[in-house]
């Protein structure tokens, strides 16, 4: 194998390079914050737990809100319109929108920032597929919610729930003759959308706890401080920007451009400019994908228990971050034994780093194997007269980027450091770090994550925890001669600042200038200064919410009048017999065969209709009967541009299997004006309605 062969980038090993520059956006935010405000209060750091904050502010203020509002078509726009007029219920209803809006904000942000860490592959499938779930439910909880408020944002909604589900042969008639005019909008339909505003928080908060249900001490809600600040982030907002209604909804009238919230409303955009098939098709196609992402990556390899080493200490059970082992009975008055569910094990090795008796250990990178290769070290060290300096760097942090020989470890850019890369700090066994210092290396330097970037949760508290003494097994400088070790924790960004703290442990470790170990120490803040910084990302961060829930939108309507005429009509059973043959009738069981040996076949005609402006046809067609066997009515709704102004409008009605005869007809004069349409319903019983 060649030298160049042999030197690679320790970029965690496989890590697709192409999510990498993306998710230095997330991290450079991260890098500058952290600077700041301490990593507790660092929004980057716990999206979810703020995005559950928030979904309860929203829930709560919800409930609030049933006290003023009436669920109903005609009273729901006036109910919630009143409260600009008094001051705890308009607070409620902005407090309620801006929670909302602010919820699916750092969920599509956790979302992104999880896909271009690469932390969704197969082990991890249960939460990317459950999140997806509960981003999936949220968006209809807030759909349905702007439906509730019946204005013109409602109205598109409205209309664009009814193209869609029209696909669907779930409904007798097309839902879209609901919304025809202002007489006929359905009030249980109104209710049933109620319904679900309310039933579908149930599924929500499901959804979350199976996101959730894999993770050791999950931080599920944000804490006091941090709980504090997004209240009063959110009441400041309320009372600068308070959320009101839009315009009233009118069936007759197209809207031109409104504001929208565009963090749920945004499907409507390419609703009202595509086909209802081919919006399903996308959004089907979209959902294979996404669902799919888990298992388009190659899975990890897994931990295993060494069932005669383990002694029951239960120190992996305790650090695993994913509830990956379970403690069962090896046998009655022997102690436990440590089981790993391969299924849901990452290979972070971190139970590997727990393991007093090295039984927990991965396959490729274990205690064991990295002891004969410090051995190696040690050999080719004295080889050369020259003394062992041992860097161990994670494969996910900022010294990801150090290009070094796999087998040697030697690099160019750390010149007198052999390096090795771990997928975890966490996997760092205490005592591999104090054999190496007691048999000679002249020092030991740990690169890790930076603060809040860890790629398996809690590798670098653990690491700090157990160099510390805080946890077992403990690092015992007193067992480690007169060694010396560092641990750097470093922000994904800085890999140069890496290289050039690994050098300077180096030189002063060597010199003798820096004794003992040597921890990440506890950033010192200025208050005034974090206040500061809070204050600012604060209003940043509701600066992004109120921008995505308030934007312009212009309909793709170009405005023109319209004339929309629409029936539910039975066309005339008409009765087809003919004479069955002798093998036809010897194939019918005894009982059905009838005594004068014909079959009768009684189906609808079609419904025919043509639509006459100013004396000349502008629309005609034919309208099968509906069902199975086309013995149900006949449905139609035609969409007819016609100039601005006044016209004659006449409309023909056949329902026989003549052609000729046209056994309805309606006629009447009607202007014209833009942005309006006109709607013509017809019956049996009440004939032509002119709208």
């Amino acid at each position: 194998m060649s030298a160049d062969s042999k030197l690679a980038v320790n970029s965690g090993e496989r890590t697709d390079v192409l999510f990498r520059p993306v998710l230095r956006l997330f991290l450079w935010p991260n890098k500058i914050i952290h600077k700041l405000i301490p990593v507790s209060l660092n929004p980057l750091t716990q999206l979810g737990a703020i995005a559950n904050t928030l979904l309860i502010i929203a829930t709560v203020s919800g409930i609030f809100l049933l006290i003023w509002y009436t669920p109903s078509v005609s009273q729901a726009w006036s109910s919630l319109e009143n409260l600009k007029d008094s001051f705890l219920p308009q607070l409620m209803r902005s407090l309620h929108r801006y929670s909302s809006d602010g919820a699916i904000v750092c969920i599509l942000i956790h979302a992104l920032k999880i896909f271009f860490a690469g932390r969704f592959t197969r082990v991890r499938w249960i939460a990317w597929i459950t999140g997806l779930l509960a981003l999936a439910v949220l968006w209809v909880i807030g759909w349905t919610g702007y439906w509730l408020v019946w204005d013109v944002r409602a109205r598109q909604i409205a209309l664009g729930s009814a193209k869609l589900l029209d696909i669907i042969p779930i409904f007798d008639e097309p839902m879209s003759r609901s919304f025809l005019t202002n007489d006929h909008l359905n009030s249980f339909l109104f209710f049933i959308v109620f319904f679900f505003h309310m039933l579908l928080p149930l599924f929500m908060t499901a959804s979350l706890w199976l996101h959730i249900a894999r993770l050791n001490r999950p931080n599920f809600l944000t804490g006091r401080t941090m709980t504090i600040w997004i209240s009063a982030s959110l009441v400041v907002l309320s009372l600068l920007k308070p959320a009101y209604n839009a315009a009233p909804a009118d069936m007759a009238v197209s809207p031109q451009m409104f504001t929208m919230d565009w963090l749920y409303m945004f499907p409507l955009f390419f609703i009202e400019r595509m086909s209802g098939g081919i919006y399903w098709a996308g959004f089907l196609l979209t959902g294979i994908v996404l669902y799919s992402i888990p298992w388009l990556r190659r899975r990890e390899k897994t931990a295993t228990i060494r069932e005669k080493s383990c002694d029951g200490c239960t120190h992996c059970y305790r650090d695993c971050p994913y509830n990956a082992i379970t403690m069962v009975p090896r046998g009655e008055g022997q102690s436990l034994l440590s089981t790993i569910n391969p299924s849901l094990c990452t290979g972070c090795g971190i139970c590997s780093g727990s393991c007093p008796t090295l039984a927990a250990t991965l396959p490729h990178n274990s205690s064991r194997d990295m002891i004969d290769v410090m051995d190696r070290w040690f050999e080719s060290s004295q080889k050369n007269r020259e003394p062992l300096f041992a860097v161990f760097v994670c494969s996910s942090s900022a010294g990801r980027s150090i290009r070094f020989d796999r087998e040697s470890g030697v690099s160019q850019e750390l010149p007198g450091c052999r390096v090795f890369s771990v997928p975890c700090t966490g996997m760092l066994h205490s005592r591999l770090m104090e054999r190496l210092l007691r048999t000679g290396a002249a020092g030991i330097c740990i690169i890790g994550c930076g603060p809040g970037e860890c790629s398996y949760r809690s590798g670098g508290d653990i690491t700090q925890l157990r160099l510390s003494g805080g946890i077992d097994p403990e690092f015992r400088a007193d067992h480690a001669a007169e060694g010396k070790l560092a641990y750097f924790q470093i922000d994904g960004l800085s890999s140069g600042e890496a290289v050039k703290k690994v050098l300077k442990f180096q030189k002063e470790t060597l010199e003798n200038h820096l004794p003992g170990t040597l921890l990440n120490s506890a950033r010192k803040y200025n208050a005034f200064v974090s206040a500061m910084a809070g204050i600012c990302l604060a209003a940043l961060l509701c600066f992004l919410t109120f921008i995505g829930s308030d934007l312009l939108y212009s309909t793709p309507f170009t405005g023109d009048p319209l004339l929309v005429v629409s029936f539910n009509h039975p066309g005339v059973v008409s009765e087809n017999c003919r004479q069955m043959t002798d093998e036809e009738i010897q194939r019918r069981p005894a009982h059905m065969r009838s005594a004068s040996g014909k079959v009768c076949e009684r189906k609808r005609a079609e419904v025919r209709m043509r639509i006459f402006v100013d004396g000349k046809q502008s629309a005609s067609g034919s309208y099968r009967a509906s069902g199975l066997w086309q013995d149900g009515t006949s449905l139609a709704i035609e969409n007819i541009p016609v100039l601005e102004g006044k016209h004659r409008v006449r409309i023909e009605i056949g329902d026989t299997l003549d052609a000729s005869e046209w056994k309805f007809a309606g006629e009447n004069e009607m202007e014209f004006s833009r942005w309006k349409r006109k709607v013509v319903l017809f019956d049996r019983t009440g004939g032509f309605t002119w709208y």
